[in-house]
């Protein structure tokens, strides 16, 4: 996932673990700020980005960034401290104050990770203390639970087909909605200072239906040939996500006041209670079985959600990929270089693969298993002389890309990006339009040669 924050590589900010010198846990703020000792934190908050995948033998950099605030919105100095495990030895720690651009190096911990086997696994959870003794986790449970990577010893690399720009596939439309208010309308709000807001997200069952999240109206709406049949009445904000289950039931993933928050819909239309998918900013909602599996933001982890029979959601320990059938996990993770996907099973990493494009990467829009060792994802490339972009599609299998092509990027409403594409269960690909007419939801053929 492309991060949605960046942090510098400033060389005195950069902390090598094993190396830099453990700090003092007695050192009072005033110590570390050079000045009076400063009012207690009211917010204490922590950002971490995980590598998530890497290769053996490359340098690993893990950023770090803390927000601390006292009650009249003056900031305070923290201190961080990052605990790393390879494997299954020992917790290592290592401490320093929370200056900006802050980076752990994690590239020793890598290599003791993988050792002589195929791959390695490193975990890790972060601390930060604040003035009035104010202590926050991520996650939460820090040790009991912490976030984890993986290192692979062979990581093969590919590459992508050019496309030009321009040389787009062009999908069918599976359901138009013109714009308005009303049962067969989308939602719309008009930008002024602001983005322009319609529908947030969709899905699409395995007989075609299609769910679409329309906030500007509270629903989520459900069409069958472009007919509505059916709609929840939801209180949604413009950024949330939708998932079907096997059996038709629906996970809804939003932001709230404390960090992001997951309901589920029964199949009959029913809307349960909301509960906490953690701290952060909302990814994007998958599933798998009955389970809904929560994406958070920049930490890039998961969470599996799931209900009793009363409806009450409980969450399990974050995981580095998403979790899919088989007890596996689904890693990916993009930069502007390249993509890179992989599956753990049995906590070993199968299949990993790096794919690289002729033009620079943005967000991967989407990421599948194709069900055959192989990978189904839609990328956001871009070239900056002359200024264009589009998505490319590509299916990777036997460590090859075999389907490669080019949809165009159409927004009219600003459509979150994790949002725009879905992978129907009914074996299509789909993509949400937004223009001055309406919103359009297309079909693409996934049978068809490159």
């Amino acid at each position: 996932m492309k991060a949605r924050w960046k942090v510098g590589v400033g060389a005195l900010a950069a902390v090598a673990l094993g190396l830099a010198p453990v700090l003092p846990l007695a050192a009072r703020s005033s110590e570390l700020s050079g000045g009076p000792p400063q009012a207690s934190a009211r917010v204490l908050e922590i950002y971490v980005r995980s590598p998530v995948l890497v290769r053996a033998g490359e340098p690993v950099r893990l950023p770090v960034e803390v927000v601390c605030a006292t009650a009249h919105g003056d900031p305070c100095a923290s201190r961080i401290t990052l605990a790393s495990r390879s494997g299954s030895g020992a917790w290592r720690m290592i401490m320093a104050p929370g200056v900006p651009s802050l980076q752990f190096d994690l590239s020793a911990a890598a290599s003791r990770a993988l050792g002589s086997k195929q791959s390695g696994m490193v975990s890790f959870f972060v601390r930060a203390s604040a003035p009035g003794g104010r202590n926050e986790s991520l996650p939460t449970g820090g040790e009991s639970s912490p976030l984890q990577f993986f290192v692979a010893g062979e990581l093969p690399a590919v590459r992508a087909p050019s496309i030009p720009f321009g040389r787009t596939r062009a999908g069918r439309t599976a359901l138009f909605l013109p714009w308005g208010s009303g049962p067969g309308r989308a939602g719309l709000q008009l930008g002024r200072e602001s983005a322009t807001l319609g529908p947030s997200s969709f899905d699409v069952g395995r007989t075609g239906r299609i769910y679409v999240a329309d906030p500007l109206q509270d629903r989520v709406a459900e069409f069958i040939h472009g007919r509505l049949v059916r709609q929840t009445a939801v209180s949604i904000g413009g950024r949330a996500d939708i998932a079907l289950t096997e059996k038709r039931a629906m996970f809804v993933l939003d932001q709230d006041r404390t960090g992001v928050a997951i309901r589920r819909v029964d199949s009959q239309g029913h809307l349960g209670p909301a509960a906490s998918a953690g701290a952060g900013i909302i990814g994007q909602v998958r599933t798998v079985g009955e389970q809904g599996l929560a994406e958070l933001l920049p930490q890039d982890s998961w969470t599996a959600v799931s209900p009793d029979r009363a409806g009450t959601l409980t969450a399990a320990p974050f995981t580095a990929g998403r979790p899919i059938a088989g007890g596996r996990q689904l890693l990916r993770v993009i930069t502007e270089d390249f993509l890179r996907l992989g599956v753990v099973a049995d906590g070993r990493l199968v299949d990993p693969i790096e794919v690289r494009f002729a033009h620079p990467l943005g967000e991967l829009a989407l990421a599948e298993p194709d069900g055959s060792n192989g990978y189904w994802a839609v990328v956001h490339v871009r070239r900056d002389h002359p200024p264009a972009d589009q998505y490319q599609v590509v299916h990777i299998s036997g460590g090859r890309v075999v389907q490669n092509f080019a949809i165009g990027d159409r927004r009219f409403a600003d459509t979150p990006p994790l949002a725009r594409f879905r992978l129907g269960r009914d074996g299509f690909l789909y993509q949400l339009l937004t223009s001055s007419a309406g919103m359009r939801i297309v079909r693409f053929d996934l049978g068809r040669e490159s």
